[in-house]
């Protein structure tokens, strides 16, 4: 219903009113007083009813929806429609299932946009698990992403708004004299098992953020060569390995342009 309105009380009587103006002004006055007093009932009545509809909203505000919009499993921006009033907020991580079959098909992301009037919800799907078209949909919130899905560079970059290295923590051997780094190599352990001596290059375009660990397990000792345009610093101003055993780590600091790599080289190195 509409807000109840006070109506203006006429005008009060003075002491300086001719007798009769003053007596009609104050029976006028106390005459209006009741209708006063039932019009500021009504309209405190009216407030209170209306803390208590907030307080309910409140109250009853979630996070639980579904939606029956036909939605490709992936990454990058997702729209759903699900139910109005509900208390997303651009920035809160959201988990979009598939509520036929919640173990295979998934994302996990970034509210984006929600429009509480029309229940229209955008994400950025950080990670997906599954393939295809899905309209089964329950969505509730989430942590952020895990592992055990599917996840892009480009996706997690377009989140944090900057350029981001991801990690596998993944051990590879490298049993040749030579090894060029590359992407792929970012977060690995790398051990180099060669008896004889290994040259690393470490190109100009490699990521900022890039970061591997190497180990010489062999006893060939490990060259680390700047490709053109790469840097490589060391405290030391060493470039190699210290010998068989030896392990240390490698970073991209900056590559500004993409075609400058600046590597930081730490560890049990060598002249």
């Amino acid at each position: 219903m509409p807000a109840p309105t006070i109506s203006d009380l006429p005008t009060p009587p003075s002491r300086g009113d001719a007798p009769d103006v003053f007596a009609s002004r104050a029976d006028a006055f106390l005459g209006a007083l009741p209708n006063f007093a039932d019009e500021t009932n009504a309209v405190g009545a009216y407030v209170d009813d209306k803390a208590d509809e907030i307080e309910n909203i409140v109250a009853n505000a979630g996070y639980v929806g579904t939606s029956t919009s036909t939605v490709t499993l992936g990454t990058g921006s997702k729209s759903f429609t699900t139910q109005a009033d509900l208390a997303y907020i651009p920035g809160v991580y959201v988990a979009v299932v598939d509520s036929t079959a919640p173990t295979v098909n998934s994302m996990i992301g970034v509210v984006t946009a929600y429009n509480g009037d029309t229940g229209a919800l955008t994400i950025n799907s950080l990670l997906s698990k599954g393939t295809g078209d899905v309209s089964t949909w329950a969505i509730s919130l989430s942590g952020p992403p895990g592992s055990d899905a599917t996840v892009t560079k480009s996706a997690v970059e377009a989140a944090v708004g900057g350029p981001v290295a991801l990690r596998t923590d993944t051990t590879v051997t490298i049993s040749g004299t030579t090894h060029t780094l590359d992407e792929a190599d970012n977060g690995k352990v790398h051990r180099f098992t060669s008896s004889t001596a290994v040259t690393i290059t470490m190109p100009n375009s490699l990521s900022e953020g890039w970061n591997a660990i190497w180990r010489q397990v062999g006893a060939g000792q490990l060259t680390f060569s700047t490709g053109s345009g790469a840097t490589r610093r060391n405290r030391l101003g060493h470039t190699k390995s210290a010998g068989q055993y030896a392990e240390g780590a490698l970073a991209v600091d900056s590559n500004s342009g993409g075609a400058s790599a600046v590597y930081y080289f730490s560890g049990d190195t060598a002249p």
